[in-house]
């Protein structure tokens, strides 16, 4: 096996291949074998192939013409051949050639004798972004694909049950089919879920990831996360692109979709993708320079498409940013009235703006207020947005049956700094604070909760849900102690009710509606624990409803994922032992380092090579979510935070139960007919 040859480097010509260079081959580079030399050019799309044996006589030419063509096949749409891996043998008395082909987008593909042996996307071990959709019910795709209205209508269901119960009944009448489609159905399972129990439970969705291979290019693909199939794939001309979930939902007789956004010198691509097939559903240009992208939470009526803010001019000295609307129409802006907000966080700068944007379209946006935080001392490190996941209750219940309100804030944004200086936090004089967590409001650009952290910094991740925000970062500790990392926790409450303080004739003087303006800053609880590997991504199980315990997924720098029990974050935790009313509420005793149980992780021996994101989704049952780890390697699983309360086990005995069922049965109908025998026994007499 030859070493890489890049298209880019200088052409390498063994000895062997020189006097074919001279013949008119250009540039060669050749591996020989007991069989002969082969020879191979590269000559821009694909590979020019010549077989020779090792005394001049041409063993044969077969071949060049078919790994032509397959290279050219194999090149995916505007990405070049940039390296080839040549190989020569012989097999059955003709010199074969093999070639691994590596092209700009990062797919590898084996060439053997002019048919693709194998291919492989590379191209995922450089995924930064990734966003879930569901997939569409095939029956109702297929429905839908025919005729035009709702195919979840009343009428529409009804037509595929009796369909269904038709098939039932032609099952009855043919056993040996029936046989035969039940074992071509259990071979369809993914994931050891049915494909019917799959898009019911949830299951079935679809990762859209984003990747960005190399230079000038990216990719985006489809991948099913039942089983990991690649689904689709699709290249993307130039840098830069975002990823964003349009229409994360099926709805009636549309698919889901992504958004691509793209912004160049000459003004903003926008593209939007079937999330289903890859297919171009839509494309649009606007003007401007869309900087900056913000999901507003609001679906437009029409097209039940995610309206998204694009944010343009956000470099302006004191201007505010133009802003527009995608989709926009007069519905849209109504469903946003009375008051749009948004705001322009400068990392650079350190400066954060919040603005207003009035219903009419003609009106300039209003500068409501701003932070800034001194570039010479603080630099803007990570933020986190909240997740916008599905909230149980407004309130945290306690061991002795009071509550404590939580801060429900949907305008939270977590900014965490560092101080830029080389020796902060350092060297023998007293500690100083080298990382600052800020929680701001903003739309009122109000700090609400900051924390200082001594000689900590980098690596940091942050991440933020209903009220808590959770992060990791490296410390090197106080004098005496080494260097480690650290997970920190905030939990934010607005107040607390008495265990008798909700009664029909008290009820306290809360208004329904949430104004960043008129409420209170909330109180904070704040405790930091050590953990024994490096972090190199947080996230959060998120579920259906919300009723599920929340654990905190870590992604360790070791590639292992593991699934912390976020009440052993909890800074409510006692330094004594428990009392009872604690251990009702499942608090432990505060210890400063966190366990690690080998049963939590998720991945098990899978390890995740080059871990640095985790995602996660919720699923239609409430005891699971998605999680999907990315690196060099991309690993997907089901997580169970407070097990399957809500599924029976994969190993549960269903052939016993229905027999338990049927004996049921049978015994009902038994002791019915010896109870009427009995009676009319008793009557006679």
């Amino acid at each position: 096996m030859l070493p890489c040859m890049s298209m880019d480097g200088p052409k390498l010509q063994p000895p062997a291949a020189a006097a074919a260079a001279d013949a008119g081959y250009g540039s060669v580079l050749g591996t020989v074998t007991d069989g002969g030399v082969a020879l191979l050019r590269a000559d821009g799309d694909g590979l020019l192939i010549r077989a020779e044996h090792a005394a001049g006589e041409k063993l044969t030419a077969a071949g060049v013409d078919a790994v032509l063509a397959a290279a050219a096949a194999e090149k995916t749409a505007g990405a070049p051949l940039v390296a080839f891996w040549p190989c020569a043998f012989e097999k059955r008395g003709e010199l074969s050639v093999r070639a691994l082909l590596q092209f700009a987008d990062g797919t590898l593909a084996m060439q053997d004798g002019g048919r693709t042996a194998w291919k492989r996307e590379e191209a995922l071990a450089s995924v930064v972004d990734a966003k879930f959709v569901a997939m569409q019910p095939p029956a109702l795709l297929s429905d839908a694909q025919q005729t035009d209205g709702d195919p979840l209508a009343f009428d529409r269901r009804m037509r595929l049950q009796l369909e269904q119960l038709k098939g039932v009944a032609l099952g009855l009448l043919d056993v040996k089919g029936t046989v035969a489609s039940y074992l071509a159905y259990k071979a369809s399972y993914k994931g050891g879920v049915s494909p019917s129990s799959s898009h019911n439970f949830g299951f079935a969705k679809i990762a859209v990831l984003l990747a960005a291979p190399g230079r000038g290019l990216q990719k985006v693909f489809g991948v099913d996360m039942r089983d990991g199939a690649v689904l689709w794939s699709g290249l993307l001309q130039g840098e830069g692109w975002r990823l964003f979930a349009s229409r994360p939902e099926p709805h009636k007789r549309d698919g889901p979709e992504v958004l691509l956004l793209r912004a160049g010198d000459a003004g903003t691509a926008l593209t939007l993708l079937d999330a289903t097939t890859g297919a171009v559903a839509g494309e649009e240009a606007l003007a401007a320079r869309v900087e900056k992208a913000l999901d507003l939470g609001v679906v437009d009526p029409a097209s039940s498409r995610r309206v998204h803010a694009l944010l343009s001019n956000t470099g302006g000295e004191g201007a505010a940013p133009e802003v527009a609307l995608y989709p926009d129409s007069e519905a849209i802006r109504a469903a946003v009235a009375p008051r749009l907000h948004y705001h322009d966080l400068d990392r650079e700068a350190g400066t954060l703006r919040s603005f207003m944007l009035p219903t009419n379209a003609t009106a300039p946006p209003v500068e409501l207020g701003a932070i800034s935080w001194p570039s010479a001392t603080e630099r803007v490190a990570a933020v986190a947005y909240s997740d916008a996941s599905a909230v149980k209750s407004a309130t945290h219940e306690l061991g002795d049956g009071s509550l404590l309100i939580k801060y429900l804030n949907p305008n939270l944004v977590v900014v965490a700094t560092v101080d830029p200086s080389p020796a902060s936090g350092g060297g023998g004089g007293p500690d100083k604070p080298s990382l600052f967590i800020n929680v701001v409001d903003v739309v009122s650009s109000k700090v609400l909760y900051r924390a200082g952290h001594a000689n900590a910094g980098a690596p940091l991740r942050l991440t933020l849900h209903e009220n808590w925000v959770i992060y990791s970062y490296w410390t090197r500790g106080k004098r005496g102690q080494a260097p480690h990392t650290e997970i920190g926790a905030v939990s934010l409450f607005e107040g607390h009710i008495a265990r008798k303080g909700l009664n029909p004739f008290n009820k306290p003087g809360r208004s329904g509606a949430f104004s960043s303006f008129a409420n209170e800053p909330p109180a904070a609880l704040q405790r930091s624990f050590r953990f024994p590997h490096g972090v190199a991504a947080l996230a959060v199980s998120e579920t259906a409803a919300g009723i599920t315990p929340r654990a905190c997924i870590v992604g360790m720098e070791s590639g292992r994922l593991f699934m912390l029990d976020r009440r052993l974050l909890d800074p409510r935790r006692p330094a004594h032992a428990p009392k009872k009313s604690e251990k009702e509420e499942g608090l432990a005793q505060y210890s400063q380092h966190l366990p690690l149980h080998p049963t939590r992780t998720l991945n098990y021996n899978a390890t995740v090579l080059g871990l640095r994101d985790v995602y996660t989704t919720p699923t239609r049952l409430e005891s699971t979510t998605l999680v999907v780890g990315v690196g060099v390697d991309v690993y997907g699983t089901r997580a169970m935070p407070a097990k399957s309360f809500d599924l029976l086990s994969a190993d549960f005995n269903k052939p016993l139960l229905l027999l338990v069922l049927l004996g049921f049965f049978g015994g009902t109908f038994l002791l019915r007919s010896l109870y009427k025998n009995k009676r009319l026994r008793q009557q006679w007499t």
